[in-house]
């Protein structure tokens, strides 16, 4: 089915750069205005001024990133960083009385890494606040909510080899 049209405007903001030798930084910001401009006759609830479904008004995440260039312990690195999402819809329609928005969401994430020559060696930590992040939909054609929760703390071992 499709929705209709959109009219969606905003603003984003990336910076990226080098604070100190071996120390570099990704951030970036987003703000999103995005409205239902006109519906079809398949989404009923869907009314002309009611935001997009499925967005975040606003959208911050950075990246945080050091690698060590000479001595000893050269090639070894640390990074960290966040996704954090305010004013979040879930797919609503805003047409539902007493349906909550999503709460706002918070990711923390960091690594350790090993590189020499082309090789990479990474341990990854996801969600390393243990928090409990989802996001949710109303499913109107059957009237319930679906949740689609995210793993907790978890670890992934990366080897890269690059050609």
């Amino acid at each position: 089915m499709v929705l209709g049209q959109t009219k969606t405007q905003g603003l984003e903001f990336d910076l990226r750069g080098e604070l100190l030798p071996g120390l570099n930084l990704i951030a970036n910001y987003a703000y999103t205005d995005s409205k239902i401009s006109e519906t079809t006759m398949d989404f009923r609830t869907a009314k002309v001024g009611n935001r997009v479904p499925g967005y975040a008004t606003h959208n911050a995440n950075a990246w945080l990133s050091y690698k060590q260039n000479k001595g000893p312990l050269k090639g070894l690195g640390l990074s960290g960083g966040f996704t954090y999402l305010i004013d979040r819809d879930s797919w609503t329609w805003g047409g539902h009385d007493g349906i909550a928005k999503l709460p706002d969401y918070f990711r923390l994430d960091g690594s350790v890494f090993w590189e020499k020559g082309k090789i990479r060696l990474t341990v990854n930590a996801y969600n390393l606040l243990n928090k409990y992040l989802y996001d949710g939909s109303w499913e109107d054609w059957a009237g319930y909510y679906s949740w689609q929760t995210e793993a907790g703390t978890n670890y992934r071992f990366n080897i890269n080899y690059r050609f």
